[in-house]
């Protein structure tokens, strides 16, 4: 498989359900800061999600919060919910293209329990703007067999865009981001869809929370 190629595909189908021509209908979730809109997957019989939402930490840090280590990040360090990740194979350096290989902790008190992704993960920026920068994450196929006694679900084109912009004295994140997931199992649809819409409406505390244990890191 071409994997850059791939990246670029999958990249296009973020921008592609981010853009305004999209009809999303009425607004499915809010919190303070995150609004979020759903509708029904084109690539599965499950939901695609959209957050718009801001926050106020670095773009280095949300970086640094959402990549793996073998990509320059800390997220198995930070997130809760990664029990482990494993560089399969770098594509390439520039740009930063890598498969890797997930694995979730139990969530929603074990009724959905740990799960094995197998994901090509592409960093894309933007010669033009510093600014701006896109974490694209995707199921993709690679030869590596199943772990025993984990179910391999699958992550259709997600991710997010992100650019940074004033507000008033201070910069913040403006960030559109994109959810898709097969959980595959007997996982209820209600228990996947208030498990995702959870996640999306307190990512903002997520990270704030996320970025006090990555200071704690640095620090040692």
């Amino acid at each position: 498989m071409d994997y850059k190629a791939e990246a670029e595909r999958c990249y296009s189908v973020i921008t592609d359900l981010l853009g305004e021509e999209k009809d999303w209908g009425p607004v499915f979730k809010s919190s303070k800061d995150h609004v979020v809109h759903r509708k029904e997957s084109e690539h599965f019989s499950g939901y695609v999600y959209k957050c718009a939402y801001t926050v106020e930490i670095s773009l280095d840090d949300l970086l640094d919060l959402t990549l793996p280590r073998c990509m320059g990040g800390h997220i198995e360090d930070v997130d809760s919910m990664v029990k482990e990740i494993q560089c399969l194979e770098q594509v390439s350096e520039v740009p930063q293209i890598s498969i890797i290989r997930g694995v979730s902790n139990p969530v929603v008190m074990g009724l959905i329990s740990s799960r094995e992704f197998i994901d090509i993960c592409y960093v894309k920026r933007f010669e033009e703007n510093n600014n701006k920068v896109a974490v694209i994450t995707s199921g993709v196929e690679y030869d590596v067999p199943l772990t025993p006694k984990l179910v391999r679900a699958k992550r259709y084109p997600s991710g997010f865009i992100v650019n940074v912009v004033e507000q008033g004295d201070k910069q913040v994140l403006e960030i559109k981001q994109i959810e898709q997931r097969d959980f595959s199992g007997s996982v209820p649809s209600s228990v996947v869809e208030k498990f995702i819409t959870s996640e999306l409406c307190n990512q903002a505390t997520t990270y704030k929370k996320s970025l006090k244990k990555l200071e704690k890191i640095r620090n040692k």
